[in-house]
């Protein structure tokens, strides 16, 4: 038996529904003689610790000593048994460095090769987690993250009521963006009803062009409605006005008035959204180049300023996102901007989309109607969110510089598939390059193109968006990572026991790249990096009930999720599948994982405890492949 010396300690012992507080100090022979002292009473043959509970000051939060972060010179893994005469046997191996979670991978590898829920319930590192908060610390914990959830859920319904304005320049060349506002309009509203069951749009037009115009013709608006053809036929009946004033600036501070002043902003809690496309700047030398002709550059004759007119946006809760179609509009949205954050203190930012492209406005607007949605959540829930500005195309890798990380062998594990081949070992140095904007994002981190310099080859790279303390950001990581495994677990076990036509599904398992920030500091950029795999991606459930449309692939998708309720047990349900069909199988990535509420603590922030388990299957309908695979329509309380 290995001996590690330990500080006095008060651990949480989980057995079963039942748990104990074991006070000790030493070695492992202490930790041994105090379990024994304090769990003869309630142990039966054959069972098995399922948590060791710790209160770790610096992260204030409990942790079980399997997981203990990677900062810790040792880390615990203890097995009690009782034997049939009243025998008890402690296992405890001491695993020096980063070795936790090999252990874990091997023994989850062991239960998927055996494919049984026998294997998973007796190994202390499978989902099958017990129940652990009838201790007050812990209990208390769980009940906050259900109230939580509890206002999260609320707050999405609320988020999901959307008024969204568009602002258009409608002279010049910009018919093909008109068209494929007026084009889209149905498919929006149609989306948006699909994915949110609560979602109620109201769209509204405001059409400005410049000052040679009649003053009663020059800005012209649509109110708010919720019927798309009414609004169609307002666009189509919008005549496009050819070489407005003789210049190129136009009347855009009259657009904005109008849009803050004569339409009916319910002040009611809901989303709000200005979307702005232009392809010239507002009058006045300083929102432009000097080249730049401009019959007004002293500026907007009727005296309309940034300051009055964004100010009016943030105290009705607008959000503004402005559509850019060239470069001549980037001096004045920077100076929108930076009047923005000064009228806010930094609350009020303006989020700006590459609209270069009319076919691109489809999915570019139904982007920002999320993305708002997500910004007013964070409003309501009072947490902290700044709009994040995205670059969808490749970058020019030549104008970047080569940044140099190295792969944490942390999480690394024998179980993990579909990893990239960095052509390094853990630990070693490799020389990469990161795009300067993500490409993509979700609620919890942002994705940006990458590469590995000495091969050229392309990667992804995956940063959480929330912020703390490092060893509690390192160990959201690590939370993540334990989802991945979970998830690679149970489709090993949908893959033995799909029908043969399905295509097998794999998730792409991702490591952690560290970047050091600063030359000699100690302070890391944390990433998870993973292969490109090329193609459209499809989002085939969330974690809060959306199910995509009924297809060969989506009935898969969707019965692996519930497939995972019924071979953990009814201990968790993997969602939020999302990913691309490949000739190889269907490659899924960043899955989420819902339990029982006594679990509620694990599998990180996406969990949703029995309520998540309760928004997939009220919206889940059993198809042919559940069918195929035994799985029954659920019906049982969680």
């Amino acid at each position: 038996m290995t001996s590690v010396s330990i500080k006095e300690r008060c651990i949480i012992v989980v057995l079963g529904e039942n748990q104990r507080k074991v006070v000790f100090s030493g070695g492992m022979d202490e930790l041994s003689f105090a379990l024994k002292r304090e769990l003869k009473d309630l142990l039966k043959p054959d069972d098995i610790i399922s948590h060791l509970m710790e209160y770790d000051k610096d992260v204030d939060d409990y942790i079980d000593l399997r997981d203990r972060i990677p900062e810790e010179k040792s880390k615990i893994k203890v097995v009690l048994k009782k034997q049939e005469k009243d025998d008890f046997v402690l296992h405890v191996e001491d695993l020096r460095g980063f070795k936790m979670e090999k252990v874990l991978s091997e023994e989850l590898e062991s239960a998927a090769s055996t494919n049984c829920c026998e294997a998973m319930s007796s190994s202390s590192s499978t989902p099958n987690f017990l129940a652990y908060y009838s201790d007050s610390d812990i209990s208390k914990q769980v009940q906050d993250k259900k109230e939580q959830i509890t206002v999260l859920l609320k707050t999405k319904v609320i988020a999901q009521k959307v008024d969204v304005c568009f602002l258009l320049d409608c002279t010049g060349s910009m018919g093909p963006w008109m068209k494929a506002i007026k084009d889209n309009i149905l498919k929006w509203r149609c989306r948006f009803h699909e994915k949110y069951t609560d979602a109620h749009l109201r769209f509204a037009f405001v059409r400005y062009t410049d000052f040679d115009q009649p003053e009663e013709t020059r800005t012209t608006f649509m109110d708010f409605t919720s019927i798309p053809d009414d609004f169609a036929q307002f666009i189509g009946n919008i005549n496009i006005k050819d070489n407005c004033g003789g210049d190129t600036p136009e009347d855009v501070f009259g657009g904005l008035k109008v849009a803050t002043q004569n339409l009916s902003w319910t002040m009611e809690p809901r989303t709000k959204i200005l979307i702005h496309i232009a392809d010239a700047p507002c009058h006045g030398r300083e929102y432009h180049s000097p080249e730049m002709r401009d019959s007004y550059p002293n500026g907007d004759p009727k005296n309309n300023t940034p300051h009055d007119l964004l100010t009016a946006l943030y105290e009705k809760n607008i959000q503004y996102t402005f559509g850019y179609i060239n470069k001549s509009t980037d001096k004045m949205i920077s100076i929108f901007k930076d009047v923005a954050y000064e009228i806010s203190n930094g609350k009020f930012c303006i989020t700006t989309i590459c609209a270069t492209d009319p076919d691109s406005v489809e999915q570019l607007i139904f982007d920002s109607m999320e993305a708002s949605m997500t910004q007013t959540i964070h409003t309501l829930t009072g947490t902290s969110y700044e709009p994040i500005e995205l670059d969808t195309n490749e970058p020019n890798w030549k104008d970047l510089e080569v940044i140099i990380a190295t792969i944490t062998p942390a999480l690394e594990s024998n179980l993990s598939e579909n990893k990239i081949e960095l052509g390094c070992m853990p630990n070693t140095p490799i020389a990469i390059k990161m795009g300067t904007k993500p490409f993509a994002h979700g609620h919890c981190r942002q994705v940006y193109h990458g590469l590995i310099s000495s091969s050229d080859t392309r990667i992804v790279l995956k940063e959480n968006i929330s912020r703390g303390k490092r060893n509690t950001f390192f160990k959201r990581y690590a939370e993540d990572y334990r989802v991945h495994l979970t998830a690679v677990l149970y489709s090993h076990m949908f893959n033995d026991a799909k029908p043969k036509d399905v295509p097998p599904i794999r998730f792409v398992t991702p490591s952690l790249l560290g970047i050091q920030m600063k030359r000699d500091s100690k302070e890391m950029k944390w990433l998870f990096v993973e292969p490109y795999i090329a193609g459209k991606y499809e989002k085939f459930n969330s974690n809060a009930g959306y199910v995509a449309k009924e297809s060969d692939i989506n009935d898969a998708m969707q019965a692996f999720s519930h497939f995972t309720w019924k071979k953990s047990g009814h201990r968790i349900l993997v969602c939020d599948l999302q990913g691309i069909l490949t000739d190889k199988g269907i490659f899924l990535t960043d899955p989420c994982i819902h339990s029982r509420d006594e679990d509620l603590m694990r599998y990180g922030r996406t969990n949703l405890g029995s309520v998540g388990v309760i928004l997939f299957f009220a919206t889940h309908k059993c198809n042919q492949v559940c069918s195929a695979m035994g799985l029954l329509p659920y019906c049982a309380k969680v």
